[in-house]
């Protein structure tokens, strides 16, 4: 979906969880190391040619 808008964080890799990858990106993107996380929502939305799932975190 090039040139749209896109939220910060990534596409989840190969046999990643959601956490997983929320711990991944915050330490490669701005350099922390998170100690505690929680879900706060999960958000689907369909297209025409694909299904994107958002994870919220706080």
């Amino acid at each position: 979906m090039c040139g749209f808008w896109e939220f910060p964080g990534g596409k989840l890799e190969i046999g990643e969880t959601p956490v997983e990858a929320l711990l991944r990106k915050l330490k490669k993107e701005i350099g922390i190391d998170v100690i505690n996380s929680q879900l706060l929502q999960v958000v689907e939305h369909e297209f025409p040619d694909r299904r994107i799932t958002l994870h919220f975190f706080w």
